[in-house]
């Protein structure tokens, strides 16, 4: 069913995306604890940098990844990689997101309040049109009202920004960590970078990127649940690259969220793909029901 593979392909989409996205905001949550009184007046300097840089566009690049030791259900896991990339801007409000799970990519594009879900095996049935073109009740409809499509900043939801964004909950991740240590100078995606690492609460990482209902399904079978992470900052407070390792028993999940670049000029003459190759939801709707009925008749 191709509306099927639609909205799988755009559930595969928001999940990583979001998964990459909720990183840092949801392992940032304030804790009870007060945060680590031990850290050093530069690595507090350097938080404060990170909560107050403007940020009104964004390239990123992120994976998630599985290892360890999987039960043999879960083995095809081990050779699943989701990794993401793309840019997007406030001003003007554009963004462009690619998506590839297990070798096969997809691509997400905002051009205002529309967003367009570019899916090549959709051509072969509609015409040789791959795109599917989403206006705001149609993607709220698919997406919620405010999935945000992009890393950290959270730029570029689909309910649109309205301020520009920070890294505050980057460095709220280091703030309540309550062992972050440094790791030292290094360079990242050729910047000069200081280096962190740090456990985390384990629930609220889990939380981030696993249903609620698996998680309360590993606590009651007492699977162990640990988290950990490595920040790479900049001397201007941009969290370069973030890995989160999320260890479930033997399992192990590896999320990478990296900040390749920010505030950079953006053309707000983002034109939206042709319209010989975009095909509109409902249009999407009307040929499914068509294969449906031709379905039923055989």
């Amino acid at each position: 069913m191709r509306t099927k593979r639609i909205s799988t392909t755009a559930a595969r989409n928001a999940i990583a995306i979001a998964s990459l996205g909720a990183i840092v905001t949801a392992t940032a949550a304030p804790a009870a604890a007060a945060p680590n009184p031990a850290q050093s007046p530069e690595l507090q300097a350097l938080e404060q940098r990170m909560s107050e840089l403007t940020v009104t566009s964004e390239r990123f690049s992120g994976s998630i990844s599985f290892g360890g030791k999987l039960p043999r259900k879960a083995a095809a896991l081990r050779d699943l990689e989701i990794t993401v990339s793309g840019e997007q801007s406030l001003t003007p409000p554009v963004a462009r997101v690619t998506t590839t799970v297990a070798g096969k990519s997809s691509t997400l594009m905002q051009i205002g309040n529309v967003l367009y879900i570019r899916e090549p095996a959709l051509a072969r049935h509609d015409g040789g049109r791959p795109w599917v073109k989403l206006d705001e009740s149609a993607r709220d409809k698919l997406f919620g009202s405010n999935p945000g499509l992009g890393s950290s900043t959270g730029l570029g939801g689909s309910s649109g920004a309205t301020a520009p964004q920070s890294f505050e909950s980057d460095a709220e991740l280091l703030e309540r960590s309550a062992d972050v240590r440094a790791l030292g100078p290094s360079t990242v995606e050729a910047q000069a970078v200081s280096g962190f690492a740090g456990t985390l609460d384990a629930s609220k990482a889990a939380g981030g990127l696993l249903p609620k209902k698996l998680i309360g399904e590993l606590h009651r079978k007492h699977v162990k649940i640990s988290a950990s992470f490595q920040m790479f900052v900049s001397a201007t407070g941009v969290p370069v690259s973030t890995t989160l390792t999320l260890k479930l028993g033997k399992l192990k999940l590896t999320a990478v969220d990296n900040v390749v670049a920010i505030n950079f000029p953006v053309s707000a003459n983002v034109p939206p793909p042709p319209g010989g190759e975009t095909i509109t939801a409902a249009e999407l709707e009307r040929l499914e029901r068509k294969a449906r009925a031709k379905h039923k008749k055989k």
